[in-house]
């Protein structure tokens, strides 16, 4: 392709100096157009993944200490059955946790003024193997958990507006009752609630409908 190209320049261009820079901007050309067709499939087929999860907060706030009720939806999106394991929720919940209004000494200004801080705080599941409960998910369905998550860390005992995803994950079991299961991590979406000083810190802010 780049031969016929050189020929074809070859005839307009009378000039050896301007067909050797034609030739090199062609095979650049060439090259970046490969290189840009390749890394788009590859992108496209790490984007692929045959599980889907989703989480939803059942609250936009809540109040220190207490928890948060979680619903997570496990979605096969492939084209075949896929094995997975109903305890493998959760085995990962990272927060971005963004403390308001924290006072800090500033000596430059000689006073006191307050700064936000985030906080990252990552949870690990370890899991007993034994205690694994696979089903089998056909192409389109979906299993459900509403998890509940706890907020009793010294982390969230003060008002802080937080983002968190969690992960489904399995390494442990190729396949169950003959169906290939899933051997790898999936990561959720991200949502976000607020955390609030309550009186009542048992006490959980409802979504407005």
């Amino acid at each position: 392709m780049i031969n016929v190209l050189k020929t074809a320049v070859f005839r307009i261009l009378k000039s050896p100096d301007e067909l050797k820079l034609a030739s090199a901007r062609i095979a650049a050309l060439a090259i970046i157009a490969l290189f840009c067709s390749g890394g788009g499939a590859a992108q496209k087929n790490r984007s692929v993944k045959p599980l889907g999860l989703r989480i939803k907060a059942s609250a936009k706030s809540v109040c220190a200490g207490t928890e948060l009720d979680l619903k997570a939806v496990l979605v096969n999106r492939s084209a075949k059955k896929i094995a997975i394991d109903k305890s493998g929720f959760a085995n990962q919940v990272t927060f971005f946790i963004n403390k308001k209004d924290i006072p800090q000494k500033n000596e430059d200004l000689n006073g006191v003024h307050n700064l936000n801080l985030t906080d990252v705080l990552m949870r690990r599941a370890h899991l007993d193997p034994d205690q694994s409960e696979f089903i089998i998910l056909r192409p389109g369905e979906s299993f459900r958990r509403t998890l509940k998550i706890s907020l009793k860390e010294k982390s969230f005992q003060q008002p802080a507006d937080v983002s968190m995803t969690i992960d489904y994950s399995q390494f442990v079991r190729d396949s169950f009752k003959g169906v290939e299961a899933y051997r790898d991590a999936v990561t959720s979406n991200e949502v976000q609630f607020e955390i609030k000083e309550c009186r009542d810190s048992t006490k959980v802010t409802p979504k407005s409908r």
